[in-house]
């Protein structure tokens, strides 16, 4: 009798959403998972929520400090030049992740690049993925339709015509499930060519949907969409192996949170809106950190890559030389002391369009320090102070979800040097295009954002709730289910079996 695990991300997918759909009765799969496993009520993902940083997350089971993706945008300062990581802001990133191109030989129409995939070549070989443990243990996997394959048996990513039908998506507003609607058809096929240990599927355009309809259009995409696939999916599967154990899971990288076009479009905001405060400390060149752009003549390199804030890769003035660190007082502390008087509309932003914009701002005075937030009284002339993040957590605003540990998870040389959080959380100012406005956003620290649905099935499973976890849990947890264990994660099995192995970290 031999065990599988099948492993489903859903990607932006709305905790309290699927939680209440399953607890409604109106989803057949997952009611069953429910009803014949463990769901965790509070599990928390990491912080900025977004997708491929987050999906690095799920199946290496580490913070980001570790596997090293530190958002969907941040900045390699240490090659030479330096170069931009953007894992999917538009086409060309997207297949550059997926290991594609546009045209080339043979194929003319989107060829392999044969290059690794830009998301898998990031990824530090030191904290390994399912994947890469599973090959270890000597078992067979296989990752669909998902940006990380790293060590997968078969890294299944969208065909041509899948992409072909994606860009109708993107072009003329097709439904999103177009995209989706042959990932389990071709897993089906594949098990019963050759059986895998491990399946993973991904279904990437429940968050393109809520981005586009708001959280509320998930309730169709899950109830009306995936919970048909996964039901398809689970009777063919239990007919092609009907002797073997089968487990299975589900976890999302992020939540997503609503937007109120009439009330929070004059509160979108882009890179450029932060470059008038970085022009009046002093600095001239400064563009966004994007994979496709020259990067080394800048003074400061902007990133965005989620929906609530934006960082800030700054040269040292003096040395000319991104490698050494800024210096604090004449670098750093003119550039936050301006994002303060902009947000408080102080002289020489008394004009600034998005007065109030600025929660907080993260900082360090070397790269090899623990990010502190930067605290200034008015005018914002003189230099702050920086406090420590748990004393300024210290009352713990349910606004903000686990924020110490989860802002710890980015501390790293490869951070920016200024980490700027919008007033996202409360007041909902956000990083949007008001021309492309997505009613669905992600990337704070908020509830909405920051909780996932994480659900266990299987023989030995036990039923009922577990009260926590993150999201570093999750693979550590499945691969237990198949007895593999994974040393080098940051997260260890939840306790999930009946024996009482496993506890959460």
């Amino acid at each position: 009798m031999a065990k599988r695990a099948i492993m489903i991300g859903i990607d932006g997918c709305h905790r309290d959403t699927l939680y209440r759909l399953i607890d409604e009765k109106q989803v057949p799969f997952f009611n069953w998972m429910a009803d014949n496993g463990v769901r965790v009520k509070n599990a928390v993902t990491m912080f900025p929520s977004t997708t491929a940083s987050c999906c690095a997350t799920l199946y290496t089971g580490s913070w980001y400090r570790s596997h090293g993706l530190l958002n969907n945008e941040w900045v390699d300062r240490f090659a030479d030049p330096p170069r931009g990581r953007s894992y999917i802001e538009c086409l060309y990133e997207a297949l550059l992740s997926f290991d594609k191109k546009l045209f080339g030989l043979p194929t003319i129409l989107l060829p392999d690049r044969n290059e690794g995939g830009q998301i898998n070549n990031d990824l530090c070989p030191d904290h390994p993925t399912i994947y890469e443990e599973m090959t270890a243990a000597g078992k067979i996997s296989y990752t669909f339709f998902h940006y990380i394959g790293k060590g997968a048996t078969v890294w299944a990513r969208p065909a041509r015509t899948d992409m072909l039908r994606y860009g109708m998506i993107e072009q003329y507003g097709k439904p999103y499930q177009m995209f989706d609607k042959m990932m389990a058809t071709r897993a089906i096929r594949l098990m019963r060519k050759r059986p895998a240990d491990l399946l993973a599927i991904y279904y990437g355009g429940n968050d393109g949907h809520s981005h586009r309809h708001g959280v509320p259009g998930q309730e169709t995409y899950l109830r009306d969409f995936i919970d048909k696939e996964l039901t398809r999916l689970k009777t063919a599967l239990e007919a092609m192996f009907p002797q073997d154990e089968l487990y299975w899971s589900v976890c999302a990288d992020h939540g997503q949170s609503n937007l109120d076009k009439e009330k929070h479009l004059e509160r979108c905001m882009w890179i450029e809106d932060f470059f008038p405060q970085l022009r009046a400390a002093g600095f001239e060149k400064m563009d966004r950190g994007l994979s496709r752009n020259e990067l080394g003549g800048l003074d400061v390199i902007g990133t965005l890559g989620h929906g609530a804030g934006a960082g800030f890769y700054i040269k040292n003035r003096k040395t000319g030389d991104w490698k050494t660190p800024p210096d604090f007082a004449s670098d750093i502390v003119p550039a936050l002391n301006n994002f303060m008087k902009a947000s408080a509309g102080l002289a020489p932003f008394g004009d600034y369009k998005f007065k109030g914009y600025l929660d907080f701002l993260l900082t360090r005075t070397r790269f090899d320090e623990p990010y502190r937030v930067y605290v200034n009284k008015p005018p914002y002339d003189a230099a702050g102070e920086l406090v420590a993040l748990e004393e300024h957590f210290k009352g713990g605003d349910p606004a903000y979800v686990k924020p110490i540990e989860r802002l710890r998870g980015i501390d790293s040389p490869k951070g920016p040097d200024i980490v700027l959080l919008l007033d996202y959380c409360k007041n909902r100012f956000n990083i949007n295009t008001v021309e492309g406005f997505h009613p669905g956003q992600h990337g704070s620290l908020c509830p909405d954002d920051s909780y996932v649905p994480m659900l266990f099935a299987g023989p030995g499973v036990i039923r009922g709730e577990l009260p926590e976890a993150f999201t570093i849990n999750w693979s550590p947890t499945v691969a237990s289910m198949l007895g593999v264990k994974m040393p080098r994660a940051d997260g260890a099995p939840l306790p999930i079996f009946g024996n009482g192995k496993g506890n959460a970290r």
